[in-house]
């Protein structure tokens, strides 16, 4: 009486020969795959307790025997966010290779947060994260949030908390202009007669006509500020200003009306602008 393994092997010695019948002329050699010739294929999971401003992350995988090869993938949980301008990564002490985001830009400080799975690719030359751009103003990508009020950056992304305090600044200098009442404009009006030359010295909130006939002659205007001054010439057929002046605005000098100009100084020079005749 045979015993079950004799039987188990007398059955397998049957089946061989059945085997070479199936496969025929065939030949074929059943190899073993071993774990490192199926490395570069798999994806690998790592842990790095790096700091974040450490630029040379370390990770370690599983069981330790991951091999650094083109198109090699790995999932590393960071325990720590980055603050590295240009961090580098080693797995299971393999060499360290520049961690980008894409191309020739850089993982950036911040690039991954504390506790992160960060999905990563080996190219040959260097790991790039794999989960999208960095956004601008041309690329739909992934961005920083910023709840700066004064920045004129055009990568970040602002806050609602932002947004709120620029709009409560806004509320509040509509408020104070809704609550603000100018005060009443003094009137300077003197008549003049024919072709008079005067100097005109002028002040905040006053408007000042003059009236005659033939040419006003301004031989100098002084006290402008950057608040305009209001001048009406009534009644003149030319009016002369004094070097340094120049009449801006559209229209012309109207003959016998009344024309209307304001004053001012800018960054440029003194100014005369010309509103409307009527």
């Amino acid at each position: 009486m045979h015993s079950a393994p004799a039987l188990l092997l007398a059955l397998a010695a049957l089946a061989l020969p059945a085997r070479a019948a199936l496969l025929g002329d065939v030949a074929y050699d059943e190899a073993i795959v071993t774990a490192a010739e199926l490395a570069p294929a798999r994806v690998w999971y790592a842990t790095s307790p790096t700091a974040a401003a450490t630029a040379a992350k370390v990770a370690t995988t599983l069981d330790g025997g991951f091999v650094l090869t083109n198109g090699a993938t790995v999932l590393v949980k960071f325990s720590y966010a980055n603050t590295a301008a240009t961090p580098t990564l080693s797995v299971d002490g393999t060499d360290a290779k520049t961690v980008r985001k894409y191309g020739a830009t850089s993982a950036l400080a911040y690039g991954w947060n504390a506790g992160e799975v960060v999905p990563l690719v080996y190219d040959g030359t260097q790991w790039e994260i794999v989960k999208g751009g960095w956004a601008t103003t041309t690329y739909y990508g992934a961005t920083k949030l910023s709840s700066a009020t004064n920045s004129t950056s055009t990568a970040l992304a602002a806050t609602p908390s932002a947004v709120l305090a620029v709009r409560q600044e806004v509320g509040k200098v509509a408020a104070a202009l809704a609550a603000y009442t100018p005060p009443a404009p003094t009137w300077d009006a003197a008549t003049l007669g024919a072709n008079p030359t005067i100097a005109l010295a002028v002040a905040a909130d006053t408007c000042y006509q003059r009236t005659g006939t033939g040419t006003l002659t301004i031989s100098s205007i002084s006290g402008l500020s950057s608040a305009p001054t209001y001048l009406v010439a009534s009644g003149f057929s030319s009016l002369v200003l004094p070097s340094g002046f120049t009449v801006a605005g559209s229209g012309a000098f109207r003959a016998g009306k009344t024309n209307h100009f304001t004053l001012w100084t800018t960054p440029a020079g003194s100014a005369v602008n010309f509103l409307f005749a009527e």
